[in-house]
């Protein structure tokens, strides 16, 4: 019998206990087929996170809400994966999520720390592997 191999044996973090992990909130307002679902807000933008099923039939945590400033509203809608490889890829893409709305990088109201973090780890993105 052959011995199994390391790297093919892949354990995956369930996102909802990322977002908890950094923070996020039990949030009764958002709607989630994982009840209740949980939002963290940064002071001058909340953001929404809910387990859901996408069109392809998938399951997914979508992060939604609508940032504004003083110029523009962006409404926000980003899919991330309903388990994520690790803690550091879980903070990635939210911290992508975030800059990909601000059209650079999100500034929040008070610090967050775990952002920057998520920025450093873009590397660990599904569609930045490989890239160098």
């Amino acid at each position: 019998m052959d011995e199994p191999n390391d790297r093919s044996v892949t354990s995956c973090i369930p996102t909802q206990d990322v977002l908890r992990r950094l923070g996020f909130r039990e949030d009764r307002e958002v709607m989630s087929d994982l009840s209740p679902g949980l939002s963290f807000d940064f002071g001058n933008f909340k953001l929404e996170a809910s387990h859901q099923v996408n069109r392809w039939f998938r399951p997914v945590v979508s992060l939604g809400g609508v940032m504004t400033n003083d110029r523009t509203v962006a409404l926000v809608h980003f899919e991330m994966p309903a388990e994520v490889e690790s803690f550091e890829q879980g903070i990635a893409f939210v911290a992508h999520c975030l800059d990909t709305h601000a059209n650079g990088l999100f500034k929040p109201a008070a610090p967050v720390p775990w952002l920057a973090q998520g920025r450093q780890n873009r590397h660990l993105l599904p569609w930045a592997k490989g890239i160098q």
